[in-house]
């Protein structure tokens, strides 16, 4: 009879199911008020900061709407959805880029005041029961190391799924309220 030896984590109270997996794949790094760092994957495309944006009033991190492509992309405001600078920074037009992400069938980009590298990882911190579904925040963020750097690894394409994606639902007005309340 073979016996696993228990975890000594496992009974250990201040273990939070978290753990370190090497990991070697690309990230994009970027500031948006400190160093971020998002899987390349997920980013489709990097485009200047629009010309032409339809602004939203009334704060929160959707900021407008502009086109690209002949399609009309929400514009959300990373900083105000991290929280990061109390949720508020002057975006400089000229010199700031918009990620490109799609998932779950819908579109939406990201502002971000400065772009960092394209840059390789050496591992990953993974979470165990994380819930996909939970709002994005740098204190509940995984680290991913990158170059002796350990950096909020940001999922964008949650974001997208769980703020723009309709997830089938055929209630845009809820879905607006929502939105208006993030």
């Amino acid at each position: 009879m073979t016996r696993v030896a228990e975890r000594p984590e496992a009974a250990d109270p201040r273990f939070d199911g978290r753990a370190i997996e090497t990991s070697v794949r690309k990230f994009l790094t970027y500031d948006a008020g400190v160093e971020l760092a998002t899987p390349l994957t997920q980013i489709s495309e990097i485009v200047p900061y629009p010309a032409d944006v339809i602004p939203f009033v009334g704060g929160g991190p959707l900021r407008g709407v502009f086109t690209h492509q002949r399609a009309p992309v929400p514009l959300i405001c990373l900083i105000c959805l991290t929280g990061l600078l109390g949720g508020h920074l002057e975006v400089d037009e000229a010199t700031a880029r918009v990620l490109l992400v799609e998932a779950g069938g819908a579109r939406a980009g990201f502002i971000v005041p400065q772009l960092r590298a394209i840059e390789e990882s050496a591992w990953e911190e993974r979470r165990a029961g994380a819930d996909p579904g939970a709002p994005v925040s740098l204190a509940g963020s995984p680290l991913v190391k990158i170059d002796g750097r350990m950096l909020p690894r940001i999922d964008l394409e949650q974001v997208v799924r769980t703020m723009v994606s309709d997830h089938g639902r055929s209630d845009p007005a809820g879905d607006r309220r929502a939105l208006a309340n993030a």
